[in-house]
């Protein structure tokens, strides 16, 4: 196993920056939901001060703005930092490794999914490592298989891609 530090190629650059595009769009969809859920907040403040017996509606409509709120924090905006990161990027690391293991199953929410364990202490989680160039995908590895893995330096989530070494 051995990892190098290599710069990003053009078309590297572009991929990864038409992924950001790709979350942008999706982050203008979370944004509604924000504003959606404040609005109910705000309406059942209104409606619990001119009349006590909206209590319910605002306990409710309370929890889903918080809950709303740390969904976003905790999930949103750690990822799309991330995602700025990546395309502020110079350097990618080209992880080259042997495949140990490979465990697929299906899952009703995603689908196939892969496990692949190699020489490199973390798995490759196919529901969680995000393949932005499927030409060489999970499917085609198999055990005892030499791979190079292009990763990003300081996210192992965007795999750029997986060639056979």
């Amino acid at each position: 196993m051995s990892v190098t530090k290599a710069p990003l190629s053009l078309s590297e650059k572009k991929k990864l920056y038409n992924t950001f595009k790709f979350r942008l769009v999706l982050l203008v969809g979370i944004i509604p939901v924000l504003f959606a859920s404040a609005s109910f907040f705000i309406q059942s403040i209104t409606d619990y001060s001119v009349n006590q017996y909206a209590a319910g509606t605002f306990i409710f409509c309370t929890c889903f703005f918080i809950l709303c709120l740390y969904l976003f924090f905790k999930l949103a905006v750690p990822y799309y930092k991330q995602t700025l990161r990546n395309i502020r990027a110079k350097d990618k690391l080209i992880i080259e490794t042997v495949v140990t293991d490979i465990k697929s199953e299906w899952v009703d929410e995603f689908g196939l999914t892969f496990v692949i364990q190699t020489e490199y202490p973390v798995p490759i989680v196919s529901t969680i490592n995000r393949l932005l160039n499927p030409e060489f995908g999970y499917k085609d590895l198999r055990p005892n298989m030499r791979i190079r893995i292009h990763t990003m330096e300081e996210n192992l989530m965007d795999i750029l891609y997986i060639e056979p070494a």
